[in-house]
């Protein structure tokens, strides 16, 4: 993961962010199914010209609020 996002105060300020393929490769789904995920509505992503991002904070949060919920996707 290359998250070259300006410098170290900006790193500690957004914490880590991950790209799709980190998410893929984190909950070991599929990348169809890892695009479908930033693609509901209530998931918390970032979408920078045609590439998504997510915040790790934004991700464990997102399940809390979801573990007891199925998620389809």
């Amino acid at each position: 993961m290359n998250n070259n996002i300006g410098n170290t105060d900006t790193q500690k300020t957004l914490g880590k962010l991950l790209t799709v393929n980190d998410v893929k490769e984190m909950l070991s789904i599929g990348r169809d199914r890892a695009y479908k995920l930033f693609q509901l509505e209530d998931f918390p992503k970032v979408r920078i010209n045609k590439q998504y991002f997510i915040m790790e904070a934004d991700l464990i949060a997102w399940f809390e609020e979801n573990k007891y919920k199925t998620v389809l996707v």
